[in-house]
């Protein structure tokens, strides 16, 4: 598997939205390699976004 794919927005993944890019962009400011801006990334979301292991899931449109 190429990593690369990992990364391309899908239908669940609204990694292109302007606010996701522009929240990215803002932890990427400054930071010195690849890794620190996957770390800096990582830890937003581990802090701030709420995972829910058993969503309620009826249709694709809830996947969102």
């Amino acid at each position: 598997m190429n990593p690369r794919s990992s990364l391309k927005a899908s239908y669940c993944i609204d990694s292109d939205h302007l606010a996701i890019r522009a929240r990215a962009d803002k932890l990427a400011a400054g930071a010195r390699s690849p890794r620190e801006t996957a770390v800096r990334i990582f830890g937003f979301v581990h802090d701030h976004i709420t995972y829910n292991f058993a969503p309620a899931v009826e249709t694709r449109a809830d996947f969102r």
